[in-house]
């Protein structure tokens, strides 16, 4: 019987965007991200940019002749109706906060804050330059009153 496999963390999450100083400078000003790491692949025409903010990094890719993600990747619930992944969640100290803080940065507001009980979460949607969705979520028992 093969045993299984102990995750230690998430070590990274890969984000292909249109434009990476954009993405940079938006990640960097809005949340907090500070470069890592880069690298460009000459035979693949790709630039690889890690960023992180503390234990969480994101691997940022630009190639040149990617496509645009569909307008359904760009909207929540339209975008359950596809296979794969649908968007990155950061833990906050409280959604509501990380939500009035994006429309003052002018980000791309999606889904305001909303309770789930069943989840046992409150949570809000935004999105980045190229329209990915990133949820900013807090557990209900560690909501302050």
């Amino acid at each position: 019987m093969v045993g299984s496999i102990q995750i230690m963390r998430t070590h990274h999450v890969g984000i292909v965007v249109s434009d990476l100083q954009k993405s940079l400078d938006w990640y960097k000003s809005f949340l907090g991200f500070k470069e890592v790491a880069r690298d460009y692949a000459e035979a693949l025409d790709l630039t690889i940019v890690y960023i992180r903010s503390g234990e969480t990094e994101l691997e940022l890719f630009t190639k040149g002749g990617s496509v645009p993600p569909r307008n359904e990747d760009k909207d929540l619930f339209p975008s359950f109706g596809f296979q794969g992944l649908r968007h990155l969640c950061f833990e906050v100290s409280n959604p509501d906060v990380a939500w009035d803080q994006a429309r003052v940065h002018g980000a791309d507001l999606a889904n305001a804050p909303t309770q789930n009980e069943a989840l046992g979460v409150r949570y809000c949607f935004i999105r980045d330059p190229d329209g990915i969705l990133i949820e900013f979520l807090t557990p209900l028992s560690k909501l302050k009153s």
